[in-house]
């Protein structure tokens, strides 16, 4: 469990450093790089004040920033499957493995 949990901080570290790269990126392109309040709508970056390569380095911002939401997410999620399995009783990493592993098996597909 401690993996997991070291390995949610790390992705939450790396989230943190997409989003940070993406909000600089952003700010270029904004009417206002004011402080947002909780509840606030992002204001949007005017993509029409962007060229050809600015959109492509824009892209490929918002796909690392998905990419690190997603990952962290998903170890937020094994940790959590952890954390029940433990209450729950568990108490070896074999019964853990097997929680985890029933806990994110992908159904086989009908192809």
């Amino acid at each position: 469990m401690e993996l997991s949990l070291m390995l949610w901080l790390e992705s939450r570290s790396l989230v943190d450093v997409n989003n940070s790269n993406l909000q600089s990126f952003e700010e270029r392109f904004q009417d206002s790089s004011s402080v947002m309040q909780y509840g606030q709508t992002v204001p949007l970056p005017d993509i029409t004040k962007m060229d050809r390569e600015d959109l492509r380095t824009y892209a490929g911002l918002l796909a690392s920033s998905i990419k690190g939401d997603d990952l962290a997410a998903e170890r937020a999620r094994i940790l959590n499957v952890e954390m029940v399995a433990v209450m729950n009783g568990a108490k070896t990493d074999t019964e853990l493995i097997q929680t985890i592993d029933a806990a994110t098996r992908k159904p086989a597909s009908d192809h």
